[in-house]
């Protein structure tokens, strides 16, 4: 198995004329690169393809010095083989020197980092995900599953790649499953927060029906969960396997940059899958059987003022 993400990634002045998002506020530098590099890490720690357990090695062969005192020796077994790629290829797409890479504390070899020019983006910072999924589009062939991720989207659940694969396969192809984003705070008002509920129908209306299959059961371990079409089926992230990815590219609307869903950023991650296939996420019962932790925490996460 292979696969590939790209990450969109800017810290920089906002879009004259445009909301100002976390990563135009001033002195974001630091925080951005935090929440790409926890972004980044949750990837390759539980998706990635190196993970292994120590193991204790017994006295040394005949002959072999045996170690200093204090020291054991260990050797190292390859875990999880069978459900983990064998290549994970992680882009980071920037906006010309609008980034805060140079702060990002992963060892080298760990992303790749592909440069778009802000004229390219026709002056608007913020369609730098549709750059992604052109990119995706240009580099998507050899590999079995291909991600998105906003740079403070993080991944903490080794099983979340086979979960979307449990629906993918169950749908024919038909349905995406997109996590429930939450945001964490312990000393705040909801320790944890899920911030994409639900809105208006009428806002998502014109691009999906949501309800036609209006939900579906999956079985998983010794339970059936229940995952249910979405009014609000933003999440910042997705993964599409190959055969999703190759009838989404298919359609004349993959390069269309319109933002018309919310805006350019929410458009650029969900607009194009909304339109091509069923988006699903976790009913509110099971809310974390998916999920992803957003790190831009909202105002309404910190506890109330005092009387």
């Amino acid at each position: 198995m292979r696969i590939l993400v790209a990450i969109p990634h800017y810290v920089g002045p906002p879009a004259p004329g445009g909301a100002v998002y976390g990563s135009s506020q001033p002195d974001a530098a630091p925080a951005r690169a935090a929440a790409l590099t926890r972004t980044i890490a949750g990837l390759r720690v539980h998706l990635g393809p190196v993970q292994v357990r120590v193991a204790w090695a017994g006295p040394p062969p005949p002959g072999e010095e045996p170690p200093p005192p204090g020291l054991s020796r260990v050797r190292f077994e390859r875990a999880n083989r069978r459900a983990l790629p064998q290549v994970l290829d992680i882009v980071v797409v920037v906006v010309d020197d609008r980034h805060a890479l140079d702060r990002v504390t992963l060892p080298a070899g760990a992303f790749t980092v592909e440069r778009i020019g802000l004229d390219a983006l026709g002056g608007d910072p913020r369609m730098l995900g549709f750059a992604c999924r052109d990119l995706l589009g240009e580099r998507a062939a050899g590999y079995d599953w291909i991600g998105y991720f906003e740079d403070d989207t993080v991944v903490g659940d080794p099983w979340f790649l086979r979960k979307i694969a449990l629906l993918e396969h169950c749908s024919e192809g038909e349905a995406v499953l997109f996590p429930n984003r939450f945001e964490a705070d312990p000393t705040g008002r909801f320790p944890k927060l899920y911030v994409d509920g639900p809105m208006p129908p009428e806002a998502t209306a014109r691009w999906q029906d949501v309800g036609r299959h209006s939900s579906m059961t999956m079985p998983h371990l010794a339970e059936v969960v229940t995952v249910e079409r979405p009014t609000n089926p933003h999440a910042g992230c997705w993964f599409l396997s190959r055969r999703q990815f190759a009838r989404w590219r298919a359609q004349s609307h993959f390069s269309a940059r319109r933002p018309s869903f919310i805006g350019p950023l929410e458009s650029a991650a969900t607009l194009g899958i909304m339109r091509t296939f069923r988006i699903y996420k976790p009913a509110l019962d099971s809310a974390s059987f998916l999920e992803a932790e957003h790190l831009n925490n909202r105002m309404w996460l910190r506890p109330r003022p005092p009387a």
